[in-house]
């Protein structure tokens, strides 16, 4: 898909990526990178956005509902259809305008000779199979004074959120060679370079550094094989992407303060997403992915922990 566009038309396909892809821009135009949540002492309550039933929201959905909710001021992250909050014994308040989110899987089929959907390579076309709808933060509702306004969580299972980071790193496998100036992931000998932690501000960037460059490390060809490309190409600029939403979602569940890794990226991010408006979505969805590896590589169970997932 290559064009944006805007209105209110009914929802489509390309019209919902439009959307979405709209908001990340506009977002990020203003400097304001928006899977990267403001921050939350409260150690009762997950920020994360959840459903009614405490299930958390998954790729471009909790990044779309963790904007709406810091743009509107929402008090909780607690998120209701409308069936939900009618079960509920409520309903949604006058004049509350939903947010749709989205479900969806993306289908990758070998390209037949002259397949206009075929990627750069000639060898897959990207098609998505989706339904969306619409849903309330909970400040937009009345009547579910029965429902529970917090989740409570255990977000911090060893009450140590840079000791849970290490974990992950450390239960990967990931090769960590420590000494220099500069953080990153080189694919070809497959190892990762960090600077000690003495070199950073504090122990939260060294552990989100990290964290960035082992998503980083999940797109090797041995692992969920993603196409990173070379420097400056528009491949590497979504591989970056994928980097850093993965990264926020992992300091997100660890407990730790992230910022961006990269903000010279923005402009190019921009230039991506104006060309393609899947590429945000396609971005998240893969952030998502290696979010899910890299917990089931450190033997972590969400499921386990009472931390399912909604969509």
């Amino acid at each position: 898909m290559k064009s944006r566009k805007s209105g209110s038309k009914p929802a489509t396909r390309r019209d919902f990526f439009a959307e979405v892809t709209d908001k990340i821009m506009r977002s990020l135009e203003k400097g304001c990178v928006p899977w990267i949540r403001p921050w939350s002492d409260n150690p009762g309550t997950r920020e994360i956005p959840v459903n009614a039933h405490g299930r958390q929201y998954r790729g471009i959905n909790r990044v779309l509902l963790g904007m709406e909710q810091s743009i509107m001021g929402y008090q909780t992250p607690q998120w209701f259809t409308r069936m939900m909050a009618n079960d509920a014994g409520g309903h949604i308040r006058k004049g509350e305008k939903g947010t749709p989110i989205v479900f969806f899987r993306l289908l990758e089929k070998p390209s037949e000779p002259d397949d206009p959907d075929q990627n750069d390579n000639g060898e897959y076309r990207r098609r998505w199979v989706h339904r969306f709808y619409y849903v309330w933060n909970r400040d937009q509702l009345d009547g579910i004074d029965g429902v529970p306004a917090t989740v409570p969580v255990d977000r911090k299972p060893t009450n140590n959120p840079h000791g849970l980071a290490a974990r992950l790193m450390l239960e990967c496998d990931a090769e960590v060679r420590f000494g220099g100036n500069q953080a990153c992931y080189l694919p070809g000998p497959d190892y990762i370079r960090m600077p000690w932690l003495e070199q950073f501000n504090s122990v939260d960037d060294f552990h989100a550094t990290q964290l960035h460059e082992l998503v980083h490390w999940t797109g090797h060809p041995s692992r969920l094989a993603r196409k990173c490309g070379s420097f400056g190409s528009s491949d590497y600029a979504k591989e970056e992407l994928v980097a850093e939403m993965g990264s926020a979602f992992l300091c997100d569940w660890c407990g730790i303060k992230s910022d961006l890794q990269h903000p010279e990226y923005i402009a190019t991010w921009l230039g991506v997403l104006a060309d393609d408006t899947s590429a945000v979505i396609f971005a998240a969805t893969q952030a998502q992915k290696a979010f899910d590896y890299l917990l089931d590589k450190a033997g972590i169970n969400l499921d386990a922990k009472g931390l399912k997932e909604a969509a």
